[in-house]
């Protein structure tokens, strides 16, 4: 299966943004090729797949991934319980 650039990208970003994973690009395809699988129906919704992250996002694509991460908010406990809504 093959997918673009753009969605491993979305993948990682989503990785380090709701898992706290943060992966280089060759780890985040297969995540990529999941999402895309479920999302065809071949995978169904309760079935489990592994996908092995290895290789650190510092590797190869900080700035596509760490903009997002990079919000400021005010130090307190209700600013961090709105950003993680």
């Amino acid at each position: 299966m093959a997918v673009s650039d753009e969605d491993i990208l979305e993948a990682a970003r989503s990785l380090a943004t709701r898992e706290g994973i943060f992966v280089e690009p060759s780890a985040a395809a297969p995540i990529a090729a999941i999402r895309r699988l479920r999302a065809s129906g071949w995978l169904g919704p309760d079935e489990r797949v592994v996908a092995v992250a290895t290789g650190h996002g510092l590797k190869d694509i900080p700035d596509a991934v760490l903009p997002e991460m990079r919000k400021p908010i005010e130090p307190d406990e209700g600013a961090l319980a709105k950003l993680l809504e």
